[in-house]
This record gives C-alpha cells, sequence and structure tokens, in this order.
C-alpha cells in the first residue's frame, strides 16, 4: 500500500481490517510478537502514527495485548459456542457435491506451503508440515457468492492436479483417494470482509459475510481437510432441518442438511 499526502480514512480502515482478519484468522502465532510499529508501517506505506492508532483500535477490540518492553502479542478469540447437534451427514454431503456441479468455480490459489500453528494444529500435522492450500471463488450466474480456502493433508492433494479442481468439487476427488469420510465438524458464524475478500465478492469493505469452517475426518478420526467459507448472505443461505427420531427419544436429533439460495438470489 502507498499512498500521497494525507492518508484517507479507507486507507485506514484497510489496514485495521487486514491486520484484524490475520489475528482473527490465526496467522500470527500466539506467544509471538506480531511485526513492530516500525516493520507495519513500512510493510503498508503509512507512517507510524497510523499504525500505532491502528494498534490501539485492535487493542480495544481485545484482539492484541501490548506489554511495554515484550513487543505487541495477539490475545486468542473465545467464541462462544454451544453444544454441537448430533446430524446425519449424508444429504449435508450430498448437497455440497451437488451444489459444487451446479456452480462455477475459479481456482485462485493452488500452492503447497507450511499453514499457521492453529491450522496444522486442527489437521494434527507436526511443526514444519506442508499442506496444500487452495482458494477458490464461487459463482452463479456470473455473480460471485463465495469465496473458500482449504487446507488439505498434503500426501491426499499431491494425488490430483489444479486442473482436477477445477473440473469439479473437492469431495469426489477425496473419495476417489479412497478415503471415507466419516464425520464432518461445522461452525457458522459472521465475519468482516477484508479487502482481499470485498473485492473478490464484490461487497464494501467491513460489510458483513457468513463465515462457515469445517474439518473433515475419515473412519479413523484423522482430519483430512480445513475449510474456511466466506459467503455473501444475500446470495447465499445454509438451511438445516431438524427431525425428531423415530423412537421419539428428545435426548438428541437427526437432521436433514441443505446448502441453498434465496428464491430472489442470483444462484441457482
Amino acid at each position: 500500500m502507498t499512498r500521497k499526502g494525507p492518508m484517507p480514512l479507507a486507507l485506514y480502515h484497510q489496514i485495521y481490517m487486514v491486520l484484524r482478519e490475520k489475528l482473527l484468522g490465526g496467522e500470527f502465532p500466539v506467544n509471538q510478537a506480531i511485526p513492530s510499529e516500525v516493520a507495519l508501517a513500512e510493510q503498508y506505506g503509512v507512517s507510524r502514527v497510523t499504525i500505532r492508532a491502528t494498534l490501539e483500535k485492535l487493542e480495544s477490540d481485545g484482539l492484541i495485548s501490548r506489554e511495554k518492553g515484550r513487543g505487541t502479542f495477539p490475545i486468542p478469540p473465545k467464541p462462544l459456542v454451544s453444544k454441537a447437534a448430533p446430524a446425519d451427514m449424508r444429504g449435508f454431503l450430498d448437497s455440497l457435491v451437488q451444489l459444487g456441479l451446479r456452480t462455477k468455480a475459479k481456482v485462485l490459489e493452488f500452492e503447497y506451503t507450511v499453514p499457521s500453528p492453529e491450522i496444522a494444529d486442527r489437521l494434527g500435522i507436526g511443526p514444519g508440515g506442508v499442506v496444500l492450500r487452495t482458494t477458490r471463488l464461487y459463482t452463479s450466474k456470473g455473480a460471485p457468492f463465495s469465496y473458500v480456502t482449504g487446507y488439505l493433508r498434503e500426501e491426499i492433494g499431491r494425488t490430483f492436479t489444479k486442473a482436477d479442481l477445477d473440473k469439479g468439487p473437492m469431495l469426489p476427488l477425496l473419495e476417489k483417494t479412497g478415503v471415507r469420510v466419516a464425520r464432518v465438524e461445522q461452525v457458522v458464524t459472521s465475519r468482516l470482509a477484508d479487502p482481499n475478500v470485498a473485492k473478490y465478492l464484490d461487497v464494501p469493505i467491513g460489510s458483513a459475510v457468513t463465515l462457515m469452517e469445517r474439518v473433515i475426518f475419515d473412519e479413523t478420526g484423522r482430519a483430512l481437510d480445513v475449510n474456511i467459507g466466506l459467503y455473501r448472505p444475500d446470495r447465499y443461505t445454509f438451511q438445516l432441518d431438524l427431525e425428531r427420531p423415530a423412537d421419539g427419544s428428545a435426548a438428541s436429533w437427526t437432521s436433514a442438511a441443505q446448502l441453498e439460495s434465496p428464491a430472489n438470489s442470483e444462484a441457482p
């Protein structure tokens, strides 16, 4: 980022949003200081005064802790998550595949890289372990509705190419490797669009988008893939239909999961 003369408010907001999303996404290790004011000012092409104001805002948001003589450290967010409800995932996985077949995906990134400590922990891989990181933009009738980043175990990622991913959804590629998906953990929440996501989803910077984080496990309990999707709420909804078990028990629920777009959206 570069500037000439006084810094526009929009650019200040962009820097705040970029750092905020990096903190929320776990890109800064919790026990390691984030870059200094000088380093951040140089990176974004602004004054230290601007960076200092940005850090003060992040501190007031409870995202960082500034320790004199030591540096500035991330504070991991503590989301309130209700107890997970058991669900029949067959319809859910089928709907994911069907959605992938009915929409167009553009692969923006396809690279092998060392993930953040948070992603590595979710996948259960050791320090220095490599994953296949992919970023895809999904559109329907030419309109964008989701921006999805995936982190796949390296040994599975090596079984297909970027061209294969261009042709269709990820789940069928997983199945071709002989992997049997046994369990899916999913959290649905929200996030503010940073400048990069806002550009691809065609929404204002800082607008609310739906965040869906999904971890896929095989029969041995091994995590295969961490999937983080950001969706335009005006073009995409997540519907979960719950039904009482046939035996009348109130102890648990089964469900039929559906992913669908609202009738007045751009998606099919």
